[in-house]
């Protein structure tokens, strides 16, 4: 009986180990598994934050180029304007003096005029028709 007892111990050792190997086995897949699972979720994760940080980036890149593009625009219409302003000035003073210059022309044609004409009064006059031209 000592040995029945002792192979049915056997038997049953022997059946548990199977068991717990089968069940061991089964636990080692199950957990590589979501060992496998978690990894692809984290990667995923992780290319989404990448994904995310990079457009930020490129954002904020694009924000900074704008801005320093305004700002030399902007610089740049300050100077077009002043240049401008000074332009137009300068144009009105141009047409102040090219007003004052042909109203000083039409009196002086006017003044050679009556002088023209009170010269050839004075050659009719003085008998000098003809002679001399001015």
């Amino acid at each position: 009986m000592d040995q029945e007892f002792e192979q049915q111990t056997v038997e049953i050792k022997n059946e548990y180990d199977r068991t717990m190997k089968v069940e061991l086995e089964e636990l080692t897949f199950k957990v590589k598994q979501q060992y496998k699972m978690k990894a692809i979720e984290l990667e995923e994760q992780y290319e989404r934050d990448m994904s995310t940080n990079l457009a930020m980036q490129d954002a904020k890149s694009k924000q900074s180029f704008l801005q320093d593009k305004l700002s030399f625009i902007s610089r740049n219409e300050e100077v077009s304007r002043k240049r401008l302003s000074n332009i137009l000035e300068s144009q009105a003073k141009f047409a102040a003096a090219n007003t004052e210059l042909e109203e000083t022309l039409i009196s002086t044609q006017k003044q050679l005029e009556a002088f023209r004409a009170k010269r050839s009064l004075a050659d009719f006059f003085l008998g000098r028709r003809g002679k001399q031209k001015v």
